[in-house]
């Protein structure tokens, strides 16, 4: 027996599961992506420091003695 074509039927339908599973997983994405732009602000950081020198320059004309107490200074 040969056929023909006489028509289509389509039929459609919604899962409540699967469009809730949808929007949770919108808002995660949306949350990710906060969190991503966060971190690769976090990532950008400039440190600047400010070095200070005290006491007279030795004989040999070098740089002046830096006191123990500025060495760790900035971290």
């Amino acid at each position: 027996m040969e056929g023909k074509k006489v028509g289509e039927l389509v039929l459609e339908g919604r899962c409540p599961e699967a469009m809730e599973l949808a929007e949770k997983a919108r808002e995660a994405s949306e949350h990710l992506q906060a969190a991503a732009e966060i971190l690769e602000g976090i990532a950008e950081v400039e440190l600047a420091y400010e070095v200070i020198a005290c006491g007279s320059p030795s004989r040999s004309g070098g740089s002046a003695s830096i006191p123990d107490a500025v060495h760790g200074a900035g971290q």
